[in-house]
């Protein structure tokens, strides 16, 4: 009888330093993944942001044209282009129909965090920072630029994900944008 008891007390210890062990591991795994997205964001967001002045590319849309870094891959659209770091996103130009505020031009379910007209430009832009309403599942904070191509022909929303791209670098591609004169729109 004593020696079935020391059996199972042996046995159940056995279970339970194999149970800590096994929880210690996926607890490692959890936050050694954690390093690894931690890592891969910064890496993507440190190749968003190199840049120098002989490392630039132009897109041109149909009334604006930008400089981005040519370390960056573009997909240009009608009127639009994506950016992207390593087949990670991390910003987007796109025509806009024109529109009198800033206001009216903000997508849906969005809550503006900050808002300041940028300075020292030929033509109207704000920059505005929102988060997506708390009704969807993850909050994702984001940088708008509206930049309102007059005579009142469209607005550009540049916006870029706040974890890849910072607001000194899209300050930089804000004061690279020169306006084209277009007849046919």
């Amino acid at each position: 009888m004593k020696i079935r008891i020391i059996m199972g007390s042996l046995l159940l210890a056995m279970a339970v330093v194999s149970g800590c062990a096994n929880m210690s591991s996926t607890k490692a795994e959890d936050s050694h993944q954690d390093k690894n997205a931690a890592l891969e964001k910064n890496l993507i967001k440190n190749k968003a942001e190199e840049n120098t002045v002989n490392d630039l590319q132009e897109i041109q849309l149909d009334h604006l044209k930008i400089k981005v870094s040519s370390k960056w891959d573009v997909n240009k659209g009608l009127d639009s282009a994506a950016f992207s770091v390593n087949g990670k996103p991390v910003g987007i130009i796109e025509g806009l129909p024109y529109a009198e505020s800033v206001e009216a031009v903000l997508p849906n379910q969005t809550i503006v965090i900050d808002k300041q007209k940028i300075e020292d430009l030929g033509f109207d832009a704000y920059l505005v920072t929102t988060s997506t309403d708390a009704v969807q599942l993850s909050a994702k904070k984001e940088i708008h630029v509206y930049i309102f191509v007059e005579p009142k022909k469209e607005v550009y929303d540049m916006h870029f994900n706040a974890d890849s791209v910072d607001e000194k670098m899209i300050l930089e591609i804000v004061h690279s944008a020169e306006m084209i004169n277009s007849t046919n729109k």
